[in-house]
């Protein structure tokens, strides 16, 4: 028996060969992981705490790398006003700077709702 995927044609042998392999994969990758979670105490061993394990995030942190953080409201946690809250932050060419510079969306997102309220007033 012949299947037609993606423009090439695969016996069912080779199915076979594919699927044997990825099983071997997945037994193997179960036995690392257990034995991970045998020698390392602090990975956990639900999946709740090794997705916390896996992810070094803080909860307080905005963005991806802890750029913007919300302690007090959100702060600036880099650069020349590192632990000011960005509603203290009025150096509008700073503020201009951070949203042509390469940070992260949600980062550029708290930017722009203050470069808004410095100019509104609201």
């Amino acid at each position: 028996m012949t299947w037609t995927y993606s423009n090439t044609h695969t016996t069912l042998w080779e199915l076979d060969s594919v699927f044997f392999i990825a099983v071997s994969d997945c037994k193997a990758v179960m036995e690392i992981l257990s034995r991970m979670i045998e020698d390392y105490d602090d990975i956990g061993n639900t999946v709740d705490e090794l997705a916390s394990f896996s992810d070094p995030r803080e909860p307080n942190w905005v963005d991806e790398k802890g750029q913007i953080i919300t302690d007090k409201g959100p702060q600036m946690n880099f650069g020349k006003y590192s632990g000011c809250l960005v509603s203290e932050v009025n150096d509008r060419e700073y503020l201009e700077w951070v949203l042509r510079a390469d940070f992260d969306a949600s980062v550029k997102a708290v930017i722009k709702q203050h470069q808004k309220i410095l100019t509104n007033g609201s």
